[in-house]
């Protein structure tokens, strides 16, 4: 089959060391059954099968922004952040299992007659895919965490997020088409079945695209060029939607530096059940570690995995950011004094600072150790807004 196309289009936690389903080949093969191709199977639906969990993180996520927007309330909001921070962290920790086809099984496929050349480049084509993921998740977190607050900006944000469900459709479509070209290389309906039958298990959402009959080399390979096109396509949409996202944030700069704060607050979205509101500090990027937990007896509970239903909202919230310094962290404590909310107790030496805060009901501290700061909401977390929007609020 022509070779990948890589997934860069996408601007677009647990590590699975090994696929059981490769297991299941090997014992359900037979004695006439060619072992390489075996192998090359098991290597084949184990990258499907990483790969198919990382789009599905991604829309499940997705859905998330949506039930956001169908209902723009600080619980939803918090549970599409949530459902960010989650999917994120699992599509950080993806890895392929270690392959199983060896040298002399790609002599002995080709001898064959059975073209193996998509899986040439099999670990190069899935760190590419993980890269782009995560990059797609850079771009989201900018939706999710700033643009949430004006309807024009939002806006945009869910054009993005509709370009990005397409096209993760599009690259699990393609992973179905690879899967039945080289079902229809190998030509051999028993293993085709049993194939099928693993991908039902590991792989629902890609193989519930995989043909329900058999078809020829040719017209998979047709089929695909035509869904290459239409990601090509995509990737143009996906480029419009980030230069509008440019140029909105340049119109934002304009309004704001030219003090015309009322084109901005017409555009306000109103979130409902907000909690108490604070700005960020000038060292925060919403772009590092998010780490959102629920607690069940008075425990840390295990972190749900991609696809829960979140129906309860995270009881805490833990915001990492490298490269800080302490004198930036204690600028924000003069900041934050400054607004009116003091410190309730504050420990200092050296290596290390530690700040405590009640404001209107929530809890939350600030740690500084060795270049990174974190803020860890206890009770209530209090929403960060940056402060650009922070200051338009206070002049209403």
């Amino acid at each position: 089959m022509k070779k990948r196309l890589v997934a860069a289009v996408l601007l677009i936690t647990l590590i699975l060391t090994s696929l059981p389903v490769s297991a299941i080949m090997a014992e359900s093969a037979s004695e006439e059954e060619n072992p390489a191709v075996i192998r090359m199977l098991n290597d084949l639906i184990g990258y499907i099968y990483q790969c198919e969990c990382i789009y599905e993180d991604l829309e499940w996520t997705l859905d998330s922004f949506s039930r956001y927007d169908g209902e723009r309330t600080w619980e939803n909001l918090q549970f599409a952040r949530a459902s960010f921070a989650i999917a994120r962290l699992d599509i950080s920790k993806r890895a392929l299992p270690e392959l199983e086809m060896q040298r002399e099984d790609q002599k002995e496929l080709m001898r064959q007659g059975i073209d193996i050349s998509f899986m040439e480049d099999i670990e190069e084509d899935f760190e590419a895919e993980k890269t782009a993921a995560l990059n797609t998740c850079a771009n989201l977190c900018v939706g999710i965490m700033e643009d949430v607050f004006v309807a024009s900006d939002w806006e945009i944000s869910m054009e993005h997020v509709g370009n990005i469900h397409e096209t993760a459709i599009c690259y699990e479509q393609y992973l179905a088409n690879t899967a039945d070209w080289v079902l229809a290389s190998i030509n051999d309906a028993a293993v085709t079945e049993r194939f099928n039958s693993v991908m039902a298990n590991y792989c629902p959402a890609v193989h519930a695209l995989q043909s329900k009959t058999p078809k020829t080399k040719d017209e998979i390979e047709k089929e695909t060029d035509e869904l290459l096109d239409k990601l090509k396509g995509l990737i143009v949409e996906g480029s419009n939607v980030v230069g509008a996202r440019q140029h909105r944030l340049n119109v934002l700069t304009d309004l704001y530096e030219n003090k015309q704060f009322d084109k901005i607050t017409e555009e306000i979205v109103q979130i409902s059940n907000l909690p108490p509101i604070l700005f960020c500090p000038d060292w925060f990027d919403e772009g590092e570690s998010y780490f959102y937990y629920w607690r069940e007896n008075g425990e840390v509970a295990k972190t749900p995995v991609p696809g829960t239903v979140l129906d309860r909202i995270p009881d805490g919230c833990k915001i990492t950011t490298a490269g800080v310094t302490k004198d930036e962290v204690k600028q924000y404590q003069a900041e934050l004094e400054a607004a009116g909310l003091p410190c309730l107790d504050c420990t200092e030496t050296e290596e290390e600072l530690t700040l405590l805060y009640e404001y209107e009901g929530s809890a939350f501290a600030i740690f500084w150790k060795e270049g990174e700061a974190t803020i860890l909401m206890t009770e209530n977390p209090v929403c960060l807004l940056p402060r650009w929007f922070y200051s338009i609020l206070l002049s209403l």
